[in-house]
């Protein structure tokens, strides 16, 4: 994403939109046509990436919503310590009518 940005920034973004060709993209990120597609697919089902396919200019346009991009990746960061916070009970500890006893009791 962030080539994505810079490149919009050298070509002139309209209204916050650039374009690229499959070549630029392959070039700059390593990625197949195939593989361009397999990650546009699931930026799609993201709310900070958006696409608009000008058929008759045979481009596609792309957009970075910021204000999306930064809850998704503070919803990500929220998630990652939640997880690997050391002692967090994740499952419960005894279930009630167990015969095991409680530890100290």
């Amino acid at each position: 994403m962030a080539q994505s940005d810079r490149h919009g920034q050298s070509r002139g973004k309209d209204n916050g939109w650039f374009w690229k060709t499959r070549d630029e993209w392959e070039a700059e990120l390593g990625l197949s046509r195939w593989e361009q597609e397999t990650a546009r697919k699931q930026l799609r089902h993201t709310k900070f990436w958006l696409e608009k396919d000008k058929r008759l200019e045979h481009k596609i346009f792309f957009s970075i919503d910021f204000v999306e991009l930064e809850k998704a990746l503070e919803q990500a960061a929220a998630s990652a310590s939640s997880a690997s916070t050391p002692n967090t009970v994740t499952a419960p500890i005894c279930q009630v009518g167990s015969s095991h006893s409680v530890p100290g009791q």
